[in-house]
């Protein structure tokens, strides 16, 4: 008699189950007979039925894994889906950093050591360059501002009375080419009192009326006089900033800087036509563009009245920027080299900063700072 036979797919089970049945016979099944054997092994119970359970394990992990042979699409879905995971969890962790050795880190690190402290050396050489040449100049200038305050108060001594004579010859004196003789020597000696007192300028001691002065309304006021002593073919733009801050300050020794800036940027053109531009401005200046000024030292972070004169001549050559401040220094055949030194006392009167920059070909430019908040200075 036959016995009944069940239905195929009932006996054998779809693919999956057939699949995963292999699975447990090769790993779960035979994990756990040896856990059990070994826990038996450790308590000193082991027998040769022990041995014989392995060895059946050990079979039946063997037909797990035949079986498993025989299902490769359920494999490679299992092996797509590992690799999928891996891939996701390696996708969400952070990159790992760049190996590197302590060697190569250690270099590193002593390298950029070792550039910041060259940086710092040299800009430390710099700035104590620049105050050695700055403490030169202010010795030097003020051993010849020392000079020519006593040259100045000589020289106007002794012109005073020559010219006080000539003045008395003059008005006992008929008409003729001996009042003609006099009156040269009293142009003349006019002239040489207005050298001296140029020279009382240059060492910032001079007389100095303080009143409350707008650089952009005295520029106005000095166009006509501007124009006239510069040749006709040089004209004057004017830049003006509406609004300007009053300042302490004596305006006709700012009006005699102004002129000497406009005389020298006129010659700059060196007898061809030309513009000079008169700029003012009020700007906050800061340690770094002080930094500039012919004497820093005094000047503090603050808001300047500027007045700047600029030109697109000659310019002047580098060799001769360190001397441009010395009285009577000039290139030019008939200059006195008194114009930049008038400049400069001005502004030491005035205790403001003066910035020049020029570039030979291209010109240059001259601005004078005035401090906007200092109080009313002590008359001279």
């Amino acid at each position: 008699m036959k016995m009944p036979m069940f239905p195929k797919s009932r006996l054998q089970g779809s693919p999956e189950v057939q699949f995963w049945t292999a699975v447990a016979m090769m790993t779960v099944i035979p994990l756990l007979v040896f856990v059990y054997v070994y826990d038996r092994v450790l308590a000193g119970e082991a027998s040769l039925w022990h041995v014989a359970v392995c060895a059946m394990a050990s079979a039946v992990g063997l037909a797990g894994y035949a079986s498993l042979r025989r299902h490769p699409s359920q494999m490679s879905r299992i092996r797509r889906s590992i690799e999928k995971a891996l891939t996701d969890v390696s996708a969400s962790l952070p990159p790992a950093p760049s190996a590197r050795s302590d060697a190569e880190m250690v270099d590193q690190g002593l390298s950029a050591l070792l550039s910041r402290l060259t940086m710092r050396v040299e800009a430390s050489t710099r700035e104590k360059a620049r105050l050695e040449r700055e403490l030169n100049l202010a010795r030097k200038i003020e051993s010849l501002s020392a000079l020519a305050t006593g040259i100045a108060h000589d020289f106007n001594n002794l012109l005073a009375a020559v010219h006080g004579n000539l003045g008395i010859a003059r008005r006992h004196c008929a008409e003729g080419t001996a009042l003609q003789h006099i009156q040269q020597a009293e142009a003349i000696t006019e002239k040489a009192i207005s050298l001296a007192s140029e020279l009382l300028l240059y060492s910032g001691r001079g007389h100095f009326d303080a009143v409350q002065v707008d650089l952009s309304g005295l520029a106005k006021e000095q166009s006509e006089t501007l124009q006239k002593s510069i040749p006709p073919g040089v004209k004057i733009e004017y830049r003006l900033a509406g609004s300007m801050p009053c300042f302490w300050g004596d305006p006709k020794l700012i009006a005699t800087a102004l002129r000497h800036m406009v005389v020298n940027a006129a010659e700059s053109y060196q007898g061809g036509d030309g513009r000079v531009r008169i700029v003012t401005e009020a700007r906050h200046f800061g340690r770094n563009e002080l930094a500039e000024c012919v004497f820093e030292a005094g000047l503090a972070e603050d808001l300047y009245a500027v007045l700047r004169v600029e030109d697109d001549g000659c310019g002047i050559p580098p060799q001769n920027m360190e001397r441009i401040f010395d009285p009577f220094f000039s290139t030019k055949i008939r200059g006195r080299g008194m114009g930049l030194p008038v400049i400069l006392g001005v502004m030491r009167a005035h205790s403001g900063g003066l910035i020049v920059r020029s570039e030979p070909g291209r010109g240059t430019e001259v601005s004078l700072l005035f401090p906007t908040s200092r109080p009313r200075p002590d008359p001279l």
